[in-house]
Formats: C-alpha cells, sequence, structure tokens
C-alpha cells in the first residue's frame, strides 16, 4: 500500500479520532497542528515530505492565542501554499470544516482561493459521515498526480533510508532532488552542476560506515580521505585488507567505478583522467548522469542490507585487519596509474616520483607495486601513505 502524509490544520483535530483511524487505514497519515504559526513552520521545512493539506475553517493564529479562533489563519496557510506554488512546490490542500459560513456562505475570499490552479481548496462537510470518506478518496487521487508523491513511491525502498538509523533526515530534500532530475523528461539537460550532490551523498554514505567500523577511522579522519575509502571498500587498500567478504566484488567495482566519475565530475580544472565536467557541458545528455544515481541508489541499498546485517560494532572490527608497515614493505599491490589535480602521480594511496612517470607512461597504465617505503614528504604524506620504489606494468 502506497503511503500519503498529510498536513492538517485544525485546532481541535484531536478529537477527531475515528477520522485519524479511517485515514490510517487506507494509507494516509495525518499530522494535525492547531495553529497556523507551528503548523507553517512544518510545512516550509518538510514541504517534500507532505502529499496534501487539509485546512479547517477557523483555528488559532499561533500557539498563544486562546478563546474563539480567527479566520485569518486560514488565509495565512492559503497563502503560504500559493507561495509555494509560485516556487514550483505543488501541494493539493482541501477545508474540511463544520463551520457553516464555509460550507453554505459564498465568503469572496474563499472563492478566490477555492477557484485558483495553485490548489484544490475543496470543501467537505465535517457534518456529513460519508464527506471524510470522500476527502480521502480525492486526497489520493490528487497527490498521486503530484511529481514529488510518485517519486516517494516509486523510490520508497530507498526512502527508508532517510532517517537517524540509517543515513539521516538531511539526505530526504537532496534525494528529492536528484530523482527529480532523473524522472525529468529532459534527456538533453545540462547535468554540469548535479555530480556534486552525489559526491555529498556518497560521502554521507562512507562517514557512517566509519561509524559502525566497517570501514576504519583512521582512513575517514585522514586527508584524502575519499580516496582512501575508495580502496578500502575496493579491497586495494595497501595498508587494509579484509578478513571476510563483506563487500560483494560487483559493489566493490561500482563503488570504485561511481567515485571515479563524480570524483573528476567535482573538479573542473587540473589534471582529470576523466574530464567528465567537459564531456557533460559538450554533450547535452542526462545518460551518463542518471547511470551514475541508479548506481549510487544500489550503494545505498547494499549498505542498509550491510548496516542490518552487522550491528555489533566490535565484531566490525573483525571483518577487516590492518596491515603490519616495515620501512620497506613488499607487499604486492596491483592498479593503474593515475594522476591527481596537483599533478602527483600515484597508484591508490602509493605516490610514485614525478620523473618516473612523466612522458613515459600514460594514464591507466596497469602496474604492479612490489616494493614501497614510507613517504615521508610532509606536502603529499598525508594523501599517500608509501612512496613507490619497484613496480612492473602488467
Amino acid at each position: 500500500m502506497n503511503r500519503y502524509k498529510v498536513l492538517w490544520f485544525d485546532d481541535k483535530y484531536e478529537e477527531y479520532e475515528n477520522d485519524i483511524d479511517t485515514a490510517y487505514q487506507i494509507g494516509i497519515e495525518l499530522i494535525g497542528f492547531k495553529n497556523a504559526e507551528e503548523g507553517l513552520i512544518e510545512l516550509k521545512n518538510n514541504y517534500q515530505e507532505y502529499d496534501a493539506v487539509i485546512v479547517d475553517g477557523l483555528f488559532y493564529d499561533d500557539s498563544q492565542q486562546v478563546g474563539d479562533p480567527q479566520a485569518t489563519a486560514f488565509g495565512k496557510v492559503a497563502q503560504t501554499l500559493r507561495d509555494l506554488k509560485l516556487q514550483g512546490i505543488i501541494i493539493p490542500w482541501f477545508i474540511y470544516s463544520g463551520q457553516p459560513k464555509f460550507i453554505k456562505d459564498k465568503r469572496d475570499w474563499i472563492e478566490v482561493f477555492r477557484d485558483t490552479d495553485f490548489g484544490d481548496g475543496k470543501v467537505y462537510d465535517k457534518t456529513d459521515l460519508k464527506a471524510f470518506e470522500t476527502l480521502c478518496d480525492d486526497i489520493i487521487e490528487a497527490a498521486s498526480e503530484i511529481n514529488s508523491t510518485r517519486i516517494k513511491h516509486k523510490y520508497s525502498n530507498v526512502f527508508l533510508l532517510c532517517n537517524e538509523a540509517y543515513l539521516g533526515t538531511n539526505l530526504k530534500r537532496k534525494l528529492f532532488e536528484i530523482l527529480g532530475t532523473v524522472e525529468s523528461e529532459d534527456d538533453t539537460l545540462s547535468t554540469e552542476d548535479l555530480f556534486n550532490p552525489l559526491r555529498k551523498v556518497v560521502e554521507t554514505l562512507i562517514t557512517k560506515m566509519g561509524d559502525l567500523n566497517l570501514l576504519p577511522k583512521n582512513i575517514i579522519e585522514s586527508n584524502g580521505w575519499i580516496t582512501g575509502s575508495r580502496l578500502f571498500i575496493s579491497n586495494l587498500h595497501n595498508e587494509y585488507k579484509h578478513e571476510q567478504e563483506f563487500v560483494p566484488p560487483i559493489i566493490a567495482h561500482t563503488f570504485h567505478r561511481l567515485l571515479d566519475i563524480i570524483q573528476d565530475a567535482s573538479h573542473n580544472e587540473g589534471n582529470l583522467k576523466l574530464n567528465v565536467d567537459s564531456y557533460v557541458s559538450k554533450n547535452r545528455s542526462s545518460y551518463l548522469y542518471k547511470s551514475c544515481v541508479f548506481q549510487l541508489l544500489e550503494l545505498m541499498l547494499w549498505y542498509k542490507d550491510l548496516k542490518d546485517a552487522n550491528p555489533d560494532l566490535e565484531k566490525n572490527k573483525l571483518l577487516w585487519k590492518k596491515l603490519d608497515t616495515n620501512e620497506h614493505d613488499t607487499n604486492v599491490f596491483q592498479g593503474e596509474i593515475e594522476q591527481d589535480a596537483n599533478g602527483n602521480y600515484h597508484c591508490g594511496t602509493n605516490l610514485f616520483s614525478y620523473q618516473t612517470i612523466h612522458n613515459k607512461f600514460e594514464l591507466g597504465t596497469k602496474v604492479e607495486i612490489t616494493k614501497t617505503t614510507r613517504n615521508t614528504n610532509e606536502r603529499t604524506k598525508d594523501f599517500y601513505q608509501k612512496f613507490i620504489l619497484e613496480f612492473r606494468v602488467l
């Protein structure tokens, strides 16, 4: 069953337990507020979570108001919905009132809001026993036509991660923006500035893995932590090795390649290997971007399963180990020759001598590193822990 979240402005909403229960049984969660001030704060901060709004005819302006409710609160809600519509945020709204003035009278200011195209503004009579059932049906019908609701339902398994138990509530708005672009029918959409939000989501995912000890915190707390995390997850880090397979090979590959693209796309200068920013600025297609989004969604769902299966933080440390690091390390490491934005040639977290590679080997050349030593260069040691002494081309 699809779920719908509805904001309800009514100074006596708590008295309608039967309505609340009836709505919940058919998939509608009603979130009530007795006054416009507090309810509008919630609406403005979390509008992407709500599929519709119900407004009583008379309710309070703010939490300090006592006595008879005022009609001015209704106008404040209606105006806010109008303002959101002007920003491209469409939320269907409905009037559910027992006040005769709102049901029968042709008051001009109600008719103005009812006839505009920014909301429904339909009036449902609380004194009619069948009116609430009709209201619920109309809410579901109207909300199902809203793009944000369709996205929420289509990707409901991904939105389950947008809470503090997994990736945090702050991720929800960013995810709505990302998926809104994916669901766009414009296949010539400019995507130059859209890759950085993907990188932010990946950074959140990496940080959460560190909190669970599924990734060494020493890596996250060091400079070059994104690269280090990518190598660790891919089991290519020269200081850590997985003790057992807790990252499936396809996930390791996806993580590694996705970061290759979005890290490159987040920079538009320096020695870039892929030149993603230049490519997408010249080729008006959104397919590359969308492919990255779907890879990211797969990683997020994998993370959920990984967290659920590994709740014990101490046991999680047993999934990997830190390798002994001698002055001259002979652990074999395979990878590709890369160059960062500062011109440094490297393979993973291993640094080449600039003179050894420049104008002699092409970027992307596959190599096997057979001997390294600790990198003591103050400029680069936080990014590359080892300096390469011996290697061979594969």
